[in-house]
């Protein structure tokens, strides 16, 4: 089995319920540390969420013309549970919908990741779905500390962590620049006049945006099961995979944890090539596939999958879904390592 690292860096805005912060701005500075800062009056500092006015206790840090805010406190306003362990220097925010929104992050880079002359494409009918205009975005933050905090989300016994170095520390709060709750809520920020507008998406929104897509993807035809799997590992989608698999094996995938980015930028899938087609059953179908994994543009090792596609009825439809896949498969894709046959 190759041990190789994994990576994740994305983030998106969604439409939900809205955080509405003001700020006045009438200034008290401050040292902190050597860091010059300054302190938006409190009297100043309010947020609007889900129309109830409050007071952000301590107020907004500007440092270096960025503002911070209040990581615990906001977090709380959202009904979700936060802790800070001082000899780790990290942050564990409690959200119990981040495995699906991180998943559906995953959907939408497999469907608008730039297609390359060796991507798989997928079937014509996905374009009938309403993908967001929004990019797929990094929020680039700038440096306040050369020793990071970690940010750790923990849904369930799923775990992703952040290394972050644009934060500050006030009387005991820690303080963050507000691009982390599009980071972990996959939040809206919107500048305004009067401050700053956050919206984030609600568990229902997000639901619902998965059960359209995972319908759409479904495969009806084995063609359409290997272009999910294939490109799947070609944008590092671990999503398009799961929409390939049979329900015993999201099963297993769900059981993992293991999160939804599968590969890396380097090596990475290049072209796949079948090698081999065998019709095992009249419902059962075997692919032998050839994957070149790239390494700087050139090709640095070539590995082989053994896949079999079979049909199934769910809810009184036929899925033709990957039930066993074979190969060196645990970096490029989200199954475990298994022997040929």
């Amino acid at each position: 089995m190759k041990k190789r690292g994994l990576a994740l860096a994305i983030s998106i805005m969604l439409f939900g319920q809205t955080i509405y912060a003001t700020t006045d701005m009438q200034q008290v500075a401050l040292k902190s540390g050597t860091e010059e800062a300054q302190v938006l009056q409190e009297s100043g500092n309010q947020i609007l969420l889900n129309g109830q006015l409050l007071e952000i206790p301590g107020g907004v840090l500007e440092i270096k013309g960025h503002q911070l805010y209040p990581l615990r406190w906001l977090v709380m306003q959202m009904g979700i549970a936060v802790s800070w362990d001082q000899k780790t220097r990290t942050v564990t925010i409690e959200n119990p919908t981040y495995q699906e929104a991180h998943l559906y992050l995953s959907y939408l880079n497999g469907l608008t990741s730039e297609n390359q002359d060796t991507t798989y494409k997928l079937p014509d009918r996905v374009k009938t779905l309403e993908i967001p205009s929004y990019p797929l975005k990094n929020n680039d933050t700038f440096m306040l500390h050369q020793k990071p905090i970690s940010i750790t989300i923990d849904d369930d016994g799923f775990n992703i962590s952040f290394a972050a170095y644009d934060y500050a520390f006030k009387n005991n709060r820690l303080y963050v620049t507000p691009e982390w709750f599009n980071t972990i809520f996959l939040a809206e920020l919107t500048k305004i006049s009067e401050g700053l507008e956050i919206v984030y998406p609600t568990p229902e929104q997000i639901e619902k945006e998965l059960e359209s897509m995972q319908k759409v993807l479904a495969p009806l035809t084995p063609e359409e099961t290997l272009a999910l799997w294939i490109r799947g590992q070609q944008v590092r989608s671990g999503a398009l995979q799961y929409s390939s698999l049979s329900p015993e094996l999201k099963q297993q995938v769900l059981a993992s944890k293991r999160g939804w980015v599968t590969g890396g930028s380097s090596p990475s899938a290049g072209k796949v090539t079948i090698l081999d087609k065998k019709q095992q059953a009249e419902d059962t179908l075997v692919y032998t596939l050839a994957v070149e994994e790239m390494l700087q543009g050139q090709v640095f090792e070539t590995v082989k999958e053994q896949i079999t596609i079979k049909k199934y009825t769910l809810e009184g439809n036929n899925y033709w879904l990957i039930s066993e896949a074979r190969g060196d498969l645990s970096y490029l894709s989200l199954l475990p390592d298994a022997d040929l046959k």
